[in-house]
């Protein structure tokens, strides 16, 4: 096990022992299986928890999902998401009807999580969260929205507005505006605001142009 993946497992069952749940950890080839591997993990995640909780069986009984917010075709729907159930394994869907924002909301007080907070999937640094990735930083822009800047003392001591400047730099544009858009109004500093404003109003250019651009080497 990697020095990265004993750091969740710790932090994981740090979080089980305080609220009083057993911790089981799962090791799977599922992602690298060459059919499974061929297909986009953003629709078919949920598929691969379902069939994570039926090896797991009765030893489980229920799965809770967190609800998408993420527009279709996506992994997770409340429709969805009850039919990978079995007489041994129920799946249930949890949130729906409740914004990104709404959620952060809701867990910013939970002493549980504080610390081990973990949203990062980019896996950029040996911590639980990057801080620099656009998961990263919506999550932190709104736990300062809805009143905690300590990011639940869970993402590294980076300035926001640094920090944004940099990843409109190297990653203009967003494939989720809708994540980003109910979060400027909660937010006091006008350059955040700004600087997420830009985020969900760029456009790429025509593809001709980056075409033009490798031809030129510009």
């Amino acid at each position: 096990m990697s020095r990265g993946l004993r750091r969740v497992r710790k932090s994981l069952q740090e979080v089980a022992d305080h609220t009083g749940h057993r911790l089981i950890a799962v090791r799977t080839n599922l992602r690298s299986h060459p059919v499974f591997n061929a297909l986009n993990w953003e629709i078919t995640h949920i598929a691969a928890l379902a069939a994570v909780a039926h090896t797991l069986g009765e030893r489980l009984g229920t799965m809770v999902v967190a609800d998408s917010d993420a527009p279709p075709p996506f992994g997770s729907h409340p429709d969805l998401d009850p039919l990978w159930s079995s007489e041994s394994v129920t799946l249930r869907s949890f949130g729906a009807g409740h914004s990104r924002l709404q959620r952060v909301a809701a867990i910013r007080d939970g002493s549980p999580l504080r610390g081990h907070l973990r949203v990062c999937w980019e896996n950029r640094a040996e911590s639980l969260n990057c801080g620099g990735c656009k998961k990263c930083l919506l999550t932190r822009l709104q736990l300062l929205a809805v009143g905690d800047p300590t990011g639940m003392d869970s993402f590294p001591d980076a300035p926001l507005v640094e920090t944004l400047e940099r990843l409109l730099q190297t990653e203009p544009g967003t494939s989720y505006p809708h994540f980003w858009r109910e979060t400027p109004s909660a937010l006091r500093d006008a350059r955040l605001r700004a600087l997420i404003e830009e985020l969900v109003t760029y456009q790429p250019p025509p593809r001709w142009k980056k075409r033009l651009k490798r031809l030129l080497h510009i």
